[in-house]
């Protein structure tokens, strides 16, 4: 579980179990809030390696295509969301993956 604000964008994560779910707390929908750009980076380490990501569904990514990310052991891979809507939907771009 993620939380979202404003203010912590960079988050870290390592998988531990076969497959781990994503999910965002998104901020409250005050009139002030409402319109926020959110832009959130992930630095996603495998844990025990082989893992793997179920993404929730507002995520939308490149070329409608997730990416694969690295499978092995102690390997990062960083990834990039933003949302123009106040976490409605998110964009996701693989930054760099399969980093050792």
């Amino acid at each position: 579980v993620i939380t979202v604000n404003t203010k912590t964008k960079y988050h870290s994560i390592t998988l531990n179990t076969s497959n781990s779910s994503i999910t965002f707390v998104n901020p409250s929908e005050s009139s002030e809030e409402s319109s926020k750009v959110i832009k959130l980076e992930l630095f996603i380490k495998q844990g025990t390696g082989t893992n793997t990501v179920t993404w929730p569904s507002n995520v939308k990514w490149e070329n409608g295509i997730e990416p694969v990310l690295s499978l092995e052991k102690d390997h990062v891979d960083l990834i990039s969301l933003i949302s123009l809507d106040n976490g409605q939907n998110y964009y996701g771009f693989a930054k760099a993956v399969w980093m050792n």
